[in-house]
Parts: C-alpha cells; structure tokens; sequence
C-alpha cells in the first residue's frame, strides 16, 4: 500500500505498510504554514474525524473515504461518498456513492444507487435501486428490485427481475425471472426461462421449462414446458405452445413461428410456421404453414399449408397412418391413408382402408367437396361427392360419381358408375347415369347408357345398352339402341336392336331396326334382316349416281363396281388429231393428250413417245414442208417396221403424206407405214 495517495482537503494522507510494521501519517500545514507529516495520534482538535478531510480511517491496513454517516468494518474497502452505505463483510469491497447500499462480500462493488445490497463475492451492483446480488461474480447493472442470486448471473436493468442460475441473464424488462443454467431475457414483462441455455427474446408471459437449449423470441403466453425436448424454438404470436401445462412431452428440434393458441406435443423436426389452433402431435418432420384448427396427428413426413376452419374440429387433419401425406388447403379436408395428397376444397377424404394389403395409399384428390377415396393410387380432381375406390381409379371432377373399378377412368360429368372392382381398363368420358358393368368398355358420353361386356364402345346418346354377349360391339349413339352381339355395330338413330345371334352385323342409323343375322347390314329405318351375309337396303335411290341424269339400269363394271349400266353399251368417244404444227421435235403425249398426233416436218426431226401403256394403239399423220426430203428418227425405245428392216423411211416428196401407226405390248412399239397419200 505504500505509495497509495487521496487528495483531501487540507492535507494528504499516506499509509505506509513497510517491515511487517504499520504507520499512519498525515501531511499538514502548521500553523506557521509550513507542510510536515503528523503521526496519526498527534491529531488533535484541529483536525478532527470528519471536520478538515472527508477521509477518514478506522484501522491500521484500511483507508476509509466516507461521507456522512457511512461505515466500513473490512480492511481494504471502498466507499467513495454517499450517504448510510456500509461494508461489512469480506475485503476489498467498495462503494461508489448512493445512498443506504451495501457490499457485505469479498470484493462485493456497488457503484451508487439506493438501498442495493451486493452480498456475493466479486458481484457488482452498477446502481440502481434495491438490487441483490448474492452469489460469485454476479451482477446487477441497474433498475429496482433486481437480483442476481447465482455464480455469473447478470440483470442488466429492469424492474424485479431475477437471474438465479450459473451464468443466467436477464437484459431488462419487469418481472423476468431466469432459472435455468446459461438461458437469457432480453426484456418484456413476465417470462421466465427455467431451462438450461434457454432464452426468451421479450414479450410477456412467456416461459420456457424442461427444455433445453431452446428459444422464444417474443409474442404473449408462448410456453415450451416439457419433459423431454431440446432446441424448440417459438419465434413470437399469443399462447403458443411446446409441451406445457397438461401437455408434459415436448419435441426434439421444433418450431412455431407465431400466430395463437398453436400446439406442438411430443413431436420431432415439427414446423408450425403459423396460424390459429394448428397442432403437431406425436409426428416427426411434419409442417402446418398456417389456417386455423389444422392437425397432424402421429403422421411423420408430412404437409399441412394452410386452410382449416375457426371452428374446432373441422380443420384439416392427416392421422397417425399418414405418413407422407400433403394438404394444400381447404377446410376439413382429412387425410387417413400414407402418401396422399389433397390440394384444397372442403370435405375431402383420402381413406385407409386394409394395411395387409395397402389399400388407400398413394390417392390424390386435388380439391372439390366431399370427395373420397379408398383405393391405393387413386385420383380425383375435383367436383363433389365424388367416390373412388379402385386401385389406380379416377374421377377428374362432376358430382356423384362412382368408380370402384382398376386402372378405370370417369373424366367428370353426374352419377357415372363403374361399380366393380373386377372391372378394368374401362372408361367414361362424361355424361350423366352411364353405367360399365365389365372391363377394357368405353362410354364417351351421353346419358344413361350402359356397357354391359368387354371392349364394347358407346359413343353417346341416350338410353343405349351393349349387352352382355355384346363383346366388342359400338353404339355411336342416338338413343334407345341396343347392340347384343359380337362385334354389332350401330352408328345411331332410335330404338335399333342387334340380337345376340348377330355377329358382325350393323345397322346404320334410322330407326326401329332389327338385326337377328350374322354378317348383315341395314340401311334404312323398320327393317328386320332376313337373311345372313346380305345387305338390307330402303328404298335405294341411285338416280344421281352419275350426275343428273336418271338411271335406267344398274350395272357391275370391270372392277366390279356399280355403274349406270347404260354407260357399259354406249360406244367411246374417239381420240381426236392433235395437230402440233411445224416442228424438227415431236413429243408424243400419248394416253395424257390423244393417241392421234398430226406434225408437218420442217428438217431433220425426232420423235419421242411418252406416257403409252400397254395395249395403247395411235397413229401418226407425217407431212412433208413444201421443200421435201424431211427425215424422221426415233428418240427411243424398241422399234419394229413392218418390211422396213428397222429402219424409218418417209415419202420425200414436196407436201408429201405418209401415216405411222403403231401397237405398244410393254416393251416394244410395232410400226405400219403407209407411203405418198395424194
């Protein structure tokens, strides 16, 4: 301590610590003026304690600075002013100032204040009013009614706040108590963090207890209480909770973002970003983004958006068997099956029907209201009160429509029945009341009609039947049409009738036909067959079928098709000449133009054939200019000349005529010529 020096008033006192002795003198001005040091026990009334220096010393190894009425009893303590302060226990203790404070601990610090007790060895009260801190290394930095009750707590400020575990801190705010070991207090009023490294950012009436390493960030009532969970975080929103109250499991690694009165019980990496009365209970990896009374019960993996309804219990909910399930949205929408998925509407249901054999899984209703399924890979779009329940069945929207069957198809309209579940790969386009009773059938539309066999086909209509025994049998439509046998066909009309006996038959179109034979046709309205492999025809009129003109008689022509039979006997038409004039270039166009060519040479010419099938017979009219001796040679081909030897030889005189004839067999043309026409 030597060495050590405090300014006072009228002289400087000095305490010397030196060879295990003590002694204490004071630096003073006599009264000559001079300054000298005074033995402590010289000092008389001209200096006495608390008149000539605000130091004061009450003991050989303590300087005591005081005002007023304070006191100290432990050696190497501090009181810098104030009023009514006191050290009373442990050394090094100090007191800045303030008034009423104590420091009763080994270097116990209050730095000013009002009735602050610092009663923890090395605590430290900044200031304030009626702080505590009684326990190593805490400290209060201000504000009223703080304590801070435990080694390296902190309260930083506030009003009534507590810090009472091993390094607990409470920033501020009133009434905030932190229990736990390392949990923290921002501010607000009324929380309190009970669990190890907890915190709770502010707010009010939030609490966090049994959890550890877990967060709220604000909000009003938010409580993560549980017995078993750690890193839950509550970011903010009115009594949300994680555990609590009645609700004593909890959940590993689980977030509610805000909103109210959300639920979070028992469950592992749960999400519940926000809302009104959304609960997570005993899931894992499941996520409610928002709405209100939504659920997901037990079911792991799995997605609620939004949605819900404000009265309870007709949110939407995913149960303990659905794994891996999605609802968009909606309201009272439930998912019971693994793996499903609806996107919306209201009412919707995607059952769990048997687990031995997995059926219900995998379905998708995309929204609509009160639509069901049962079948595993099972969709309906939309629309209400749709069913189904086939494995891979599907209903794309309408009302009251029913599919049990397999991979079966009903694309919407208004109760269109598949009924069984034997029926597969059948279909049903639209429509109202169509009804397939057997696989691989197709109904495209229309209204009450039935499909009653396999790879049958009703287009439309109304009322049409394809019977039983009526397989691979099509009603294009109309209405009240019935098609019974194999491989019938009936392209409209009303009230038409292929009986089970007919095979290969069809009627096309009209009305009150029957058909009771195989191979058969009818054409018309009011016909019974009576015949097999035959054609029934009403009243055929041909009367255009070559234009205008009437026809007398029918007739078969070469290719056996029917013709005017007065076109068979009527002579042909011949080919006329095709003059091309005066050229050296013949080009013969013979089935394209006319099988008679007529050219006067001008010089040395060519001709060249073109277009001659075989059978093709023409002839040539050759004339000579007026100077003659005009040769004609062929451009091609295979030529023979009747006594010509092979060679081509034309009258040469002037205006001279000669005709060329000619048959083509395919492969060769055979020449006749006739010489000098004058």
């Amino acid at each position: 301590m030597a060495g050590k020096e405090f300014i006072a008033r009228k002289g400087l006192i000095v305490l010397n610590m030196s060879s295990g002795t003590t002694e204490t003198e004071v630096l003073v001005k006599d009264s000559n003026g001079v300054v000298k040091y005074v033995e402590s026990d010289v000092l008389t009334s001209g200096f006495t304690t608390g008149s000539t220096s605000p130091f004061e010393y009450s003991g050989a190894t303590a300087i005591q600075p005081v005002l007023g009425s304070n006191t100290t009893s432990t050696n190497y303590s501090t009181i810098s002013g104030g009023k009514g302060n006191t050290i009373n226990g442990g050394v090094y203790g100090f007191i800045g100032g303030g008034q009423t404070n104590i420091v009763g601990a080994t270097g116990g610090f209050v730095g000013g204040g009002i009735t602050n007790n610092a009663a923890g060895n090395n605590s430290v009260i900044a200031g304030g009013r009626q702080n505590y801190t009684n326990n190593l290394y805490s400290t209060v930095g201000g504000g009223r009614y703080g304590t801070a009750s435990a080694s390296y707590s902190t309260v930083a400020g506030g009003m009534q706040n507590t810090a009472s575990a091993n390094r607990s801190v409470v920033s501020g705010g009133r009434l905030n108590v932190a229990s736990g070991s390392e949990s923290f207090i921002g501010g607000g009023y009324n929380n309190a963090a009970n669990s190890g490294y907890a915190t709770i950012g502010g707010g009010a009436n939030n609490g966090i207890s049994g959890v550890t390493e877990s967060f709220i960030g604000g909000g009003e009532g938010n409580e993560i209480h549980a017995t078993r969970a750690s890193h839950v975080v509550i970011v903010g929103g009115y009594q949300n909770i994680v555990g609590g109250g009645a609700l004593v499991k909890g959940g590993y690694h689980t977030f509610i973002g805000g909103g109210k009165n959300n639920i979070l019980l028992d469950s592992t990496r749960g999400i519940i970003v926000g809302g009104n009365s959304n609960r997570l209970d005993t899931s894992a990896s499941s996520f409610i983004g928002g709405g209100s009374q939504n659920i997901i019960s037990g079911a792991t993996y799995s997605f609620i958006g939004g949605g819900g309804s404000k009265t309870a219990g007709v949110g939407n909910e995913i149960h303990p068997t659905g794994d891996v399930s999605v609802i968009g949205g909606g309201e009272n929408n439930v998912i019971v099956a693994k793996k499903g998925f609806i996107g919306g509407g209201i009412n919707n249901t995607i059952n769990f029907v048997d687990a031995v054999q997995d059926t219900g899984y995998y379905s998708v209703i995309g929204g609509g209201g009160n639509n069901n399924t049962y079948g595993t890979y099972s969709t309906i779009g939309g629309g209400s009160y749709n069913i189904a329940s086939g494995p891979n069945s599907f209903i794309g929207g309408g009302k009251s429509n029913y599919n049990y069957g397999k991979y079966s198809f009903i694309g919407g309209g208004s109760g269109n029945t598949i009924p069984s579940i034997e029926t597969v790969y059948s279909f049903i386009g639209g429509g109202d009341n169509n009804t397939i009773n057997s696989s691989r059938a197709t109904i495209a539309g229309g209204k009450g009609n039935t499909a009653g066999t396999t790879y049958t086909t009703i287009g439309g209509g109304l009322n049409n039947t394809v019977g039983v025994t009526g397989t691979r049998s099509t009603i294009a439509g109309g209405e009240s049409n019935t098609a019974s046998g194999t491989y019938g066909n009936i392209n409209g009309g009303k009230d038409n009738t292929i009986d089970g006996d007919a095979s290969f038959s069809s009627i096309n179109g009209g009305s009150g036909n029957t058909m009771n034979h195989g191979h058969s046709h009818i054409i018309g309205s009011y016909i019974t067959s009576f015949a097999a492999n035959t054609t029934h025809v009403e009243k055929l009129n041909v009367k255009t079928l070559n234009g205008t003109t009437a026809i007398t008689s029918l007739a078969l022509d070469s290719n056996n098709m029917v013709v005017d039979g007065s076109a068979l006997t009527a002579p042909s038409s011949p080919d006329a000449f095709n003059d091309v004039g005066t050229t050296t270039t013949i080009n013969w166009d013979v089935s394209g133009t006319s099988t008679n060519y007529e050219v006067t040479l001008s010089g040395a010419s060519t001709l060249n054939m073109s277009n001659v099938r075989n059978g093709d017979v023409g002839t040539l009219i050759v004339h000579q200019d007026g100077t003659g001796f005009r040769t004609l040679t062929f451009g091609g081909g295979t030529n023979y000349i009747v006594n010509g030897g092979g060679t081509l030889t034309l009258s040469t005189g002037a205006s001279a005529r000669d005709i060329l004839t000619f048959t083509y067999n395919g492969t060769a043309y055979y020449w006749t010529i006739g010489y000098d026409y004058n």
